[in-house]
Formats: C-alpha cells, sequence, structure tokens
C-alpha cells in the first residue's frame, strides 16, 4: 500500500474555515481551564486568564451569531467562492505573461539580448536538432556545459521550425508563470479556499524574483521549478505517482536541479512525515547529481567543468569544495557570511584568511547591484511567514550555498537565474506557513502579509509597474540603429560563418558557427581554461561589430584586420543610439 498523505492537521475541511466553526471545538476559556499546554509541566493558567477567555469568547460567539446569515449565503454561493477566484487567477496570470512576456519579446526584437545565455543556448538546441551539439559561441558541447538533458524535449519545436530565442524566451516565460498552479493549488486543496490561492499566487508573481528571471530571458531552471514545487503539492495529498513524475521531469534539465529535488524530499519528509519518500528522493537526486558532475559532463567535455574556476581558495572543483567544507567547515561559512549569504551584507578579512575567499577591502555600495542574502529574499513576505515553517527553505539552500562561495559576485545577485530555487525555498516556506493554519482569519492575515509585503517592495523588481522597467533592462523603445541592424544581418547566408558583437548572436545562431568577436582570433570565454582553441579564422565569412563596444585588445585586432586587406567593408552604419560596421571576406573568393 502507498503512503498516505500526513495532512491530517493541516487539512481544513469547508465546515471548518468559517467563523463558526468552532462549535465542535474547545472555546478559548476551555483550554486555558484545562491547562492543556502546560500540563507537563505542572503549571496552570491562572483564573484571570480563563475569564479573559470566557470574555473572549462570549465576544466571539456574538460576532459569530451576527454574521451567520452572511456565512451560510457564502457557503452556498459556488460562484463566488469557488469559480470567481480561479478565473480572476487566471486573468492575473494572463495578464502579468502578457506584459512581461511583451517586454522580453521586445528585449530581443530592440538587440537587447546576449551570446551568453541566449545565443549560446538558442545554437546549442539547434546544433541538437541537426545531430550534433557543440556551441561554438561557448566553445563547448551543449551537454558539457550542463546536463540539460531536457533540451531533447525541445529539439522537435526546432524540426518545424519554432524553434528559436522567442520560443525560448516563451518556454521560459510559461514555465515561471507555470509555479503559479501548485501554488494556487496548496491553497484550494488544503484550506478549500480559491481567494487565498489567488492572494498566494499574486504574491509569487509580484516577488522580484520571477520578473527578473523573466527578463533574464531563457535559462533551464525555469522548467524545472513548477515540476519543482508541483512535486511539493502532490507530497501533500499523498499522490505518489505524481511526485515522482514531478521529481523526474525537474531533474532532465540541470545537474544542480538535483541538490534542489535532493533538499525537497528532506522538506517533504519533516513537512509530511514522508520520510521513506523523502529520503528515497534525497538519495536518487544525490546519485544523479554524482553521476552528472562525475560522468555524464566529463564524457563530453575532458577539459574540465565550466564551474570548476569558480571557488578560488575552497578548491579547484566541486569535489574539492565539498572535501574542504567538510574539513574546515569555519572557512565556508566565512567566506559565505563575507558576501551576505544571511543578512546581504558584504564584510572584508584584512589580513586575509587562507582557504577563505573574503575580499581584504569591500567598496562602497554599487547603486545597480542586486539584492543579497536570504533575508532579501524573505523581506517581501514580512520575514514571520518564512520563520513559522522555515522546513522548505532547504529546497534552495544548496544552490545558495554554492552560489555565495564563488568568486563572481553576480552568482550571489538574488535577480538571476542563480537565486531562483533559493528564492522558492523561502516562497513554499511562507506558503506552507499559510495552508497549516487551523483557523481561516490567520491564514487571510498571513496572506495579506505576503501580498502588501510584494506591493510595498514593488521597485525591487522589474515588471512594468516599477522604475526599472523603464530604464533600459527591456529596451522598449525602437531605435534607429536597430532598423541598421536588421537591415545588415539580411546580407549573412544561412551557411556562412560569422564572429558578431555579442547583442547580435543570438540573431544569428541558426548556424553551425557563430562567434562572438573577438572569437576565434583571439580566445575569449571560450571552452574551459582555454581549451580547446577557437579554429582557425580564416573560417570567418562575415564580420558584424559595433567599434564602440569593442575593448582595447579587441580594438586593436579590428583595426589590424582592416589593414590586412582579407575584408571589404559593406556597410556603415550611423544613428543615434549607435554604429555599426560590416565586413566581408574577400581573400578567397
Amino acid at each position: 500500500m502507498g503512503e498516505q498523505p500526513d495532512v491530517a492537521e493541516e487539512a481544513v475541511e469547508p465546515d471548518e474555515v468559517g467563523p463558526d466553526q468552532s462549535s465542535d471545538q474547545d472555546t478559548i476559556g476551555d483550554k486555558l481551564r484545562s491547562g492543556r499546554r502546560f500540563s507537563r509541566f505542572g503549571w496552570q493558567y491562572p483564573a484571570p486568564w480563563i475569564k479573559a477567555g470566557d470574555v473572549v469568547d462570549g465576544g466571539i460567539n456574538s460576532v459569530r451569531e451576527r454574521l451567520r446569515p452572511l456565512i451560510e449565503a457564502w457557503r452556498g454561493d459556488t460562484l463566488l467562492r469557488v469559480t470567481t477566484p480561479v478565473v480572476l487567477t487566471v486573468i492575473v496570470a494572463l495578464l502579468y505573461g502578457f506584459y512581461m512576456g511583451n517586454a522580453v519579446w521586445l528585449r530581443h526584437e530592440h538587440f537587447a539580448t546576449f551570446d551568453y545565455d541566449l545565443g549560446m543556448y538558442d545554437q546549442g538546441i539547434w546544433q541538437l536538432a541537426h545531430g550534433r551539439g557543440f556551441m561554438t559561441v561557448r566553445g563547448m558541447h551543449v551537454f558539457g556545459h550542463h546536463a540539460n538533458l531536457g533540451y531533447l524535449l525541445l529539439v522537435p519545436f526546432y524540426w518545424i521550425g519554432i524553434g528559436g530565442p522567442q520560443f525560448l524566451n516563451i518556454v521560459n516565460l510559461a514555465g515561471v508563470l507555470a509555479v503559479s498552479v501548485p501554488i494556487f493549488a496548496l491553497a484550494r486543496r488544503h484550506l478549500q479556499s480559491g481567494w487565498i490561492g489567488l492572494g498566494l499566487v499574486v504574491a509569487y508573481l509580484f516577488h522580484f524574483s520571477p520578473q527578473w528571471k523573466i527578463q533574464e530571458t531563457f535559462h533551464a531552471e525555469s522548467i524545472a521549478a513548477p515540476a519543482v514545487v508541483g512535486a511539493f503539492y502532490f507530497a501533500s495529498i499523498g499522490k505518489a505517482k505524481h511526485y515522482w513524475a514531478c521529481i523526474a521531469f525537474a531533474l532532465i534539465w540541470k545537474e544542480d536541479v538535483a541538490l534542489a529535488t535532493a533538499m525537497c524530499g528532506l522538506a517533504v519528509a519533516l513537512c509530511f512525515g514522508h520520510w521513506r519518500r523523502g529520503l528515497t528522493t534525497f538519495a536518487v537526486s544525490m546519485v544523479w547529481f554524482g553521476l552528472a558532475v562525475k560522468w555524464f559532463l566529463p564524457h563530453f567535455s575532458n577539459h574540465g567543468a565550466v564551474f570548476d574556476n569558480l571557488f578560488g581558495a575552497l578548491g579547484a572543483n566541486s569535489t574539492e569544495l565539498v572535501t574542504n567544507a567538510l574539513r574546515h567547515p569555519p572557512r565556508l561559512w566565512r567566506t559565505l557570511t563575507c558576501h551576505g549569504f544571511i543578512d546581504g551584507k558584504l564584510s572584508a578579512e584584512n589580513p586575509p584568511l587562507p582557504g577563505v575567499n573574503c575580499p581584504t577591502t569591500v567598496l562602497p555600495q554599487d547603486p545597480n547591484a542586486g539584492p543579497l542574502g536570504l533575508v532579501s529574499l524573505a523581506k517581501p513576505y514580512g520575514y514571520v511567514t518564512t520563520a513559522m515553517s522555515p522546513a522548505p527553505v532547504l529546497l534552495g539552500t544548496p544552490q545558495h550555498v554554492v552560489n555565495s562561495a564563488t568568486l563572481a559576485n553576480f552568482t550571489w545577485d538574488l535577480r538571476w537565474h542563480y537565486g531562483f530555487f533559493p528564492y522558492l525555498g523561502v516562497l513554499l516556506a511562507s506558503v506552507r506557513a499559510v495552508i497549516t493554519r487551523t483557523r481561516i482569519l490567520t491564514a487571510v492575515a498571513l496572506t495579506m502579509v505576503m501580498v502588501v509585503g510584494v506591493y510595498i517592495d514593488r521597485e525591487e523588481g522589474v515588471g512594468p509597474w516599477t522604475e526599472n522597467y523603464s530604464v533600459g533592462n527591456f529596451a522598449l523603445d525602437r531605435l534607429a540603429i536597430h532598423d541598421a541592424y536588421a537591415d545588415a544581418l539580411q546580407l549573412v547566408g544561412p551557411d556562412d560563418v560569422v564572429s558578431a558583437n555579442y547583442q547580435f548572436v543570438p540573431h544569428l545562431s541558426h548556424r553551425q558557427e557563430i562567434y562572438t568577436f573577438p572569437n576565434p582570433w583571439i580566445s575569449s570565454n571560450y571552452g574551459v581554461g582555454g581549451q580547446p582553441a577557437p579554429p582557425d579564422p580564416k573560417r570567418v565569412d562575415w564580420l558584424i561589430v559595433i567599434p564602440a563596444d569593442l575593448n582595447q585588445p579587441a580594438s586593436a585586432l579590428l583595426d589590424s584586420i582592416l589593414k590586412s586587406g582579407e575584408f571589404e567593408t559593406r556597410r556603415t552604419s550611423r544613428a543615434p543610439g549607435g554604429s555599426l560596421l560590416v565586413l566581408e571576406r574577400v581573400d578567397h573568393k
């Protein structure tokens, strides 16, 4: 027999959630009179407290009797109680998706998406669709970059001509929106309240993390996220087959998603008492993570993993990171705290400590820097909801530890995809704090705290209701130079080899060879540790660059290319907002 859902104390039936719910329960005075909470310590509530409890009971009963006709009408009105919140939730999600989707669509159309990561992912999946897989944008096989087996599910869309950067952005948007479904279902199932489900969905969508996750364009985490949250939901209602389907689907999208599913298993064990299922999930996830890191990724990249060089003094690779963390826990902990792991505040060590990645000095805070630390994730929800049910925070803790341990400060920034699973852990902790309330008024109050919190903290996001929306994050305006860019790209043939500025790469990624200048002349973010070396530059047919955007070495390289006579200028464009130089190789034509 399968495990039964351990939700007896959490599920609240319809006749238990109205203001008249306590007819078959002890009153406050009765509870105080029995002294049940403290009897094991041999202590009883004082008589004045019991008398005060009787007074409160009298007031509650009086209000309940006055409201009884409204309560009965509410229970009998299926349209208002059940259908309306579902419809409103769908409308909110669709409007949110329309405005955020339109913004990210314009971002790509206006040449504000980049080689890393949209162009790289798009070329990688396009290569898989053609029986290959090597990403010339990044200088490695797509499966040597990450264990993104789920990309194979996207390949058929490329076969029929739908796949491309905008398709990936829509998939990314759909994944972020889909998290709303299990969030709503948790409230609807355990509190029998679609209205609280609506409130929790609003609190999810308008937190800053999902907004930035959409703005950042496609990443595989977005597709895995609803499956992980869905697994938590199915565990809460004892649906084992659905639970395992969600876990399996999540695991195929990226190797470090296994860390989230492993912790999801522990959260399921702690929250619902499903210890066998939870521990099995943990074991399966960690086995897959080990196979992915030690066998799958090296099979496609014999030059090491892309994240091996990020941990500095803590270790040369993930294995050394774990080993050193177990041998010297204070070193890891000091690195985490100086990077703002909990409170979001950076600190320094001077003189530096051996085996610790803390800087010797901390520069003044960059006004454009994003939020750091777990407290920043919990802040919009008022902290209290997260603290009331902390076990689900485990879900994102491993990623947050790894992100905060690196030397790369962009992995500490909670706006990017690195912080999405840590956020989902905070989200599920807050949601569970709501759905485990036995009194509907308490659940309503906690939901309102979350909704009001995201409203107060709204400027941390990047949606149309924020200042961040219109200051360049989405490139909403069409500039004259954008038309020149689009016309120039039409000169390139479908089989031509191109080296281009980073913002042109996602528009040229459906070809066997596309490079970000100064590749392949100078190896730049190509391969791992400079291996493999880029191919012969003489393979390049077209060079499309914005000279003003090049750094000094790339600018000097461009000058030498212009003097070599290997290329001829086919187009130059200058307009408000930018410039463009298009060169075609002529020395072997």
